[in-house]
């Protein structure tokens, strides 16, 4: 008889975070005059994630993200299970002139994937003296 076994466990979650003045938090930024001082209209009307009201297309886009940088979290879980048994039988009679072998078995495997993922806009990073008020 034998019977093998396996089972898998679950990876930590992932956590990544992009502080006030990182270059990510700050793409959001660049172009807006009032919060990047030294900005233009060539950089305003360029940078893609300023966001430019439809009703006013004639004033310039504005940041979405004043402050603040992103959290990111990815959840993964990946659990497996593998088992497998199997018997085997032998009997010989009549001295040896017969003889009976059976061989029985089973295996069972089954895979279940998760992932979620979560991103916070405007995560606030450092102690509250750091932050803008």
């Amino acid at each position: 008889m034998t019977s093998p076994a396996a089972f898998a466990t679950p990876r930590p979650p992932k956590n990544t975070t992009s502080s006030d003045n990182s270059n990510e938090a700050n793409a959001y930024r660049v172009g807006d005059a009032n919060i990047w001082p030294g900005s233009n209209s060539i950089v305003n009307s360029n940078n893609k994630f300023l966001y430019q009201d439809p009703s006013l297309p004639f004033n310039q886009a504005v940041s979405v993200l004043p402050y603040g940088g992103f959290y990111k979290r990815t959840d993964r879980q990946l659990s497996t299970i593998y088992l497998r048994n199997q018997f085997t039988y032998n009997q010989s009679f009549n001295d040896r002139l017969h003889q009976i072998t059976a061989l029985v078995g089973q295996e069972y495997i089954s895979t279940d994937r998760q992932t979620a993922s979560d991103v916070g806009v405007g995560y606030q990073c450092g102690t509250p003296a750091e932050r803008p008020s």
